[in-house]
């Protein structure tokens, strides 16, 4: 844990002063966890040189198909992580760069685990990077990360690389380019719900607390895209599945509030005052960027959720 007062926590690092620290970090350390949009061979081959063969390493990474077609990940980067028993997860609308040191480090920033954002070798990227307190509450949200990942076996990937060759003779296919996320054939989605799923904010309201808002920013990613992250993310599957599965294609708040309350994982669960703040937060990102999938009104006096058909 981090001292109080400790001048390291809350500073600014560059990316080659992170890959300094990290790179010293990893050769005494027993617990490391990388969470990275994009993850590159040099940068995992980078990781494995600097350990020891009984450190535990958890990698979660975006892993689009996009990603890959793009170059931005690499398949070879996650065999050599598979080859070298890291545990690896996919998030598929994963935004977030943090690295975790034994649960008494994390760091924060723009930096992927890349040769560019780690600034490998070469000019690299200009990236900004901050340690951050490792309290609890910093040490539940990159635990619930963990866990809302699904896993990524030497199985799996063999059916991402077929299904990677198979699209690559297909290039001007309509919309392959975008490929968010995977088939469930190949990368079954996980249904499970943590409340790090949900939105912390609520978009309706001028003031948010700073935590809230680098949460929501992390989860939905920090660039402007007409809430296709958001309209993308597990919640709003969640939401959508719920509506469709009712004969009238409507649910009120009330009864959202109660489902929600039956799916998430969390031990202990939310109260019931905080599962209806979630749903509040979830509604107002719903009337910002969700008006073409669902309308919102008020008939009595709790608030309808329907689903548009058309």
């Amino acid at each position: 844990m981090s001292l109080p007062g400790d001048k390291s926590v809350g500073r600014l690092l560059k990316s080659d002063e992170v890959k300094s620290i990290l790179e010293q970090e990893f050769r005494t350390s027993k617990l490391i966890t990388v969470i990275s949009a994009y993850v590159t061979s040099p940068a995992i081959e980078w990781l494995v040189r600097n350990i020891s063969p009984a450190v535990e390493v958890r990698l979660v990474a975006r892993l689009s198909p996009h990603d890959f077609l793009s170059g931005a990940s690499s398949l070879d980067a996650v065999r050599t992580a598979l080859e070298a028993n890291f545990r690896v997860g996919i998030i598929d609308n994963l935004h977030a760069k943090i690295y975790s040191i034994d649960q008494r480090k994390i760091f924060v920033g723009s930096a992927n685990f890349t040769t560019n954002g780690l600034k490998l070798f070469g000019e690299g990227n200009l990236e900004a990077v901050v340690e951050a307190e490792a309290s609890k509450e910093n040490l539940l949200f990159v635990d619930q990360i963990l866990k809302s990942a699904a896993p990524i076996d030497s199985a799996t990937l063999l059916k991402m690389a077929a299904f990677l060759k198979d699209a690559s003779t297909q290039k001007n296919a309509p919309g392959l380019s975008n490929l968010a996320s995977w088939p469930d054939n190949v990368v079954p989605k996980s249904a499970d719900l943590w409340v790090h799923d949900l939105p912390w904010v609520n978009l309706s309201e001028e003031q948010v607390s700073v935590e809230g808002m680098l949460h929501d920013q992390l989860l939905f990613s920090v660039e402007d895209d007409g809430g296709k992250s958001f309209n993308d993310s597990k919640v709003f599957r969640w939401l959508i599945t719920m509506l469709d599965g009712k004969p009238s294609k409507e649910m009120y708040f009330g009864e959202i509030t109660a489902n929600l309350h039956n799916q998430l994982k969390d031990d202990p669960r939310p109260y019931r005052k905080d599962i209806k703040q979630l749903v509040v937060n979830l509604l107002s990102y719903c009337q910002k960027h969700s008006v073409k999938y669902i309308s919102i009104d008020t008939p009595s006096y709790s608030q309808r959720v329907r689903l548009l058909t058309n």
